[in-house]
């Protein structure tokens, strides 16, 4: 039977693809990397992680991994997509070879390409993963660079408006304690404790698991 859309097949029983109007009866397992979550079903385990193309994959990671790897070890097939099949979910699967094959977040991507070749995840994904895995050379990271040029901005701009300089830097620093908390993920415990998600699912880090009763240990560095 002809399938309803182009899937390909990265690492046996590990397959990439766009997002998926019918789901082959194969699959066991879905990585949903877009916003729009599927209608839910029983006959297949999925994890989804609603990231947008300019989010950090960084905290996604461990989950990411956990996930493939725990599919692929009970002989299961898994299904990574996102809207297109380019960035997000390439993304999710260069994180794995990562992790499988101790290599450097260019070296996964141009595996990848040998299997789609027009996967194009973004320079600040690749990074982020990079980073995560403490493989980054001295390239700088996009969203480090400019959340350190945005303070410096911020600092100036306050000196500037007649504060002293150590005024101007004390509210520069108390400006760059509040973005990274913004930018830190949400305490996982906090998450199953809040969690408005129906019984059958868990909430780690913004990712929603949706299976009963099992609940895959995320942690971050």
């Amino acid at each position: 039977m002809p399938e309803t859309f182009p899937r390909f097949e990265i690492l046996p029983h590990l397959f990439l693809s766009k997002f998926p109007d019918t789901i082959p009866t194969d699959i066991t397992h879905v990585l949903n990397m877009c916003t729009q979550p599927h209608p839910l079903d029983a006959s297949r385990e999925y994890l989804h992680i609603p990231l947008d193309d300019i989010d950090n994959i960084g905290p996604h990671i461990s989950a990411i991994v956990m996930y493939i790897e725990h599919a692929l070890r009970d002989n299961g097939a898994v299904l990574v997509h996102c809207a297109l099949g380019l960035n997000r979910s390439a993304a999710a699967i260069i994180s794995y070879l990562c992790h499988r094959n101790g290599t450097t977040a260019k070296q996964a991507l141009e595996f990848v390409k040998e299997k789609k070749a027009d996967v194009q995840p973004s320079a600040l994904f690749l990074r982020q993963i990079d980073r995560y895995f403490c493989r980054e050379g001295k390239s700088e990271d996009p969203l480090v660079g400019f959340h350190q040029r945005l303070q410096q901005r911020k600092l100036q701009a306050l000196a500037d408006s007649g504060d002293s300089y150590k005024e101007a830097e004390e509210r520069a620093q108390d400006l760059i304690k509040l973005n990274r908390d913004r930018l830190q993920p949400p305490n996982p415990l906090m998450d199953l404790r809040t969690s408005t998600a129906p019984e059958s699912s868990v909430n780690l880090f913004g990712a929603t698991l949706y299976k009963p009763g099992i609940l895959y240990p995320v942690t971050r560095d």
